[in-house]
């Protein structure tokens, strides 16, 4: 079989979605040819479905387990003559190192490994399916999709948990989950608008959108908060999870307990099937049933609170789809958040459509939001960045990007005076260019970052680029400042209330902050009215010798370090 890369056809590309206890695959180019659904395999033998586009889905056999599954579904791509050019992996991992689609080789898969004591119920088994996959398939390219990439857009104020900064700075944040779900609808629902997204499913989230966008979502460092799913505890009071490893005798033993015992399965005794218990008639069943659904609707409800305004009303996962016993019940908790719903005729979710708002049930397809990214990352892969040849023999001067966010030149000049320190102190080719026009920074071999600071914050082009080119830029020194703070050396300095991600996400070797300027014939309205409500004095107080200075510190630093 030949590759329809080579062919100059549109790449095949197989989506592999690894669950608890479940594989689903799709092959397309880009049409889809083939479905695959392995489920039970946390049973030891799983069983296998085959659907092809114009044909009823038909069951294929067993599966011995998970250390058979890839060698099944290889087969099943084989007999159909399908040879894929791309292997696409949904991960399930909150991580710097992970934003949107990113192609993966041997560095980043070994920095995935370095994190699986972090996340050990779900990470490994991911990257043991990436391994197998890339000796099943050893000629095509792979591209790891992040489950949370949806969610990278999400507000500070919705990211940020309540703990200190220098807590905070070493990744413990709102990643959220459930996002190619939630990307799917959004992909799939004209004209969805202010809508909250239930995803009920073996895991459960509520996710507030507006025009596309992530506002806010319960699933926070993990996908064991947020609601209680059917084996997840959800959010708990932080005594409680204390006490149960002083219980338990290690955090480990109470990883599992909140992740694979508690939730429906803790309240029910071990049941996990919704419909079971709904048919049940004892009061353990009862409980876990009206716990359930009321911690789902009063996530609805708190959702609605990051909205403007509430147009749609989505159900997805297996649970949001084909129980509507429970969506009715849901709703039915949502009446006196519609104001009028409550004396209205009709079933629950009849009487929410009457006041105004849309209530769907949405089957997602995480496999094809998978391969629409993966197509995407795959393809800047495959464009070489300008002046790549000269960079990989290692001579030639150093190239230093110096990338700037500056709201009205302030930083800017900040920039430039790094980068004249810079070139003082060797044969560097230093270029000042702003972070919002900076695609790539593999032609380069060192950056700085810098960014204005306001009210705490770097600016956002300055984060997305970071956020953008985070795997390139663990591969080459990096250096950081922030300019902002101003007046006399007396002035408290503004407190950095996101920085502290931004250099793990860099490996930053050192951060600065500089005096900045401030001149007020230079600012909008509203932004003189916080310069007045702060009382920020006026003038430059930029130290730019000492800006100099420090930049001549790097350029003697990269001119002593071996190239590579």
């Amino acid at each position: 079989m030949t590759s329809s890369r080579l062919l100059g056809a549109r790449p095949v590309v197989l989506s592999l979605n690894v669950g608890s206890s479940s594989l689903k695959a799709a092959v397309r180019d880009p049409a889809l040819r083939l479905r695959l659904d392995v489920a039970g395999l946390d049973r030891g033998a799983g069983r296998v479905t085959v659907e092809v586009p114009g044909s009823p889905a038909e069951d294929a056999g067993p599966c011995a387990g998970w250390d058979d599954v890839l060698t099944v579904v290889a087969a099943a791509l084989a007999r159909r003559g399908l040879r894929p050019d791309v292997v696409a992996h949904r991960i399930v991992h909150g991580s710097p190192l992970l934003h949107g689609a990113v192609p993966a080789g041997g560095a980043l898969l070994a920095r995935l490994r370095a994190e699986a004591d972090l996340d050990p119920l779900h990470l490994p088994r991911q990257l043991d399916v990436v391994d197998e996959a890339c000796r099943q398939w050893p000629q095509a390219q792979v591209v790891l999709v992040s489950d949370s990439g949806f969610h990278d857009r999400l507000p500070d104020e919705a990211v940020a948990l309540p703990l200190p900064e220098e807590v905070r700075s070493a990744g413990l944040r709102r990643w959220g989950f459930h996002g190619l779900a939630v990307q799917s609808v959004v992909d799939l629902v004209p004209g969805l608008g202010r809508a909250v997204v239930v995803h009920l499913g073996s895991g459960c989230s509520v996710t507030a959108v507006d025009a596309g966008l992530p506002r806010h979502t319960t699933m926070a460092l993990s996908p064991a908060g947020g609601v209680p799913s059917l084996t997840r505890s959800g959010d708990l009071d932080p005594e409680v999870v204390l006490r149960l490893v002083g219980r338990e005798g290690s955090a480990g033993a109470v990883r599992d307990l909140l992740n694979r015992r508690s939730g429906v399965a803790g309240l029910s005794g071990g049941r996990t099937d919704l419909r079971t218990l709904l048919e049940a008639e004892d009061s353990a069943a009862d409980l876990a049933v009206r716990v359930f659904v009321r911690d789902v609707a009063m996530a609805v409800a708190a959702a609605v609170t990051t909205l403007d305004g509430w147009d749609s009303l989505v159900f997805t996962g297996g649970i949001g789809v084909h129980s509507a016993a429970v969506r009715e019940r849901v709703c039915a908790r949502l009446l006196p958040v519609r104001p009028g719903a409550a004396a209205l005729h009709g079933s629950p979710s009849e009487r929410l459509v009457a006041t105004g708002l849309r209530v769907l049930a949405v089957p997602v397809d995480e496999e094809a939001v998978v391969d629409r990214l993966a197509r995407t990352a795959a393809a800047r892969e495959d464009e070489p960045p300008p002046g790549r040849a000269d960079r990989d023999g290692g001579s030639g001067p150093i190239r230093v990007l110096v990338a700037v966010a500056s709201r009205h030149g302030g930083t800017r000049g900040v920039a430039e005076a790094v980068a004249d320190g810079i070139r003082r102190a060797g044969s560097a080719d230093v270029e000042v260019r702003d972070a919002a026009e900076v695609d790539s920074v593999r032609d380069c071999d060192a950056v700085v970052v810098g960014s204005a600071v306001y009210q705490g914050h770097w600016l956002p082009v300055a984060r997305d680029l970071v956020l953008r080119t985070a795997i390139d830029l663990w591969d080459r020194p990096v250096w950081a400042f922030s300019s902002g703070p101003v007046g006399t050396p007396g002035r408290p300095p503004e407190e950095l209330l996101d920085v502290g991600e931004m250099l793990t996400l860099t490996r930053c070797r050192e951060h600065r902050v500089f005096p900045g300027r401030l001149d007020r014939s230079l600012l909008g309205l509203p932004e003189r009215a916080v310069v007045a409500a702060l009382r920020a004095p006026e003038g430059d107080f930029r130290d730019l010798p000492a800006v100099t200075a420090w930049g001549e510190t790097i350029g003697a630093s990269l001119a002593a370090a071996p190239r590579v």
